[in-house]
């Protein structure tokens, strides 16, 4: 499930950004494993490209 979400997030379709109206969130209890995987993979909360 954890993967399936960070695609979900990297893609646009989800987000963990909680401030982030225009996206559905992620449920919260997968939230905080996905944002680790997502920083892992080098992405943000939003799924974009950390610099």
């Amino acid at each position: 499930m954890i993967d399936l979400y960070v695609g979900l997030v990297i893609r646009g379709k989800r987000t963990c950004d909680v401030k982030n109206k225009e996206v559905k969130l992620v449920p919260a209890h997968l939230r905080e494993k996905v944002i680790e995987e997502l920083k892992n993979q080098g992405y943000d909360e939003n799924g974009k490209k950390i610099k």
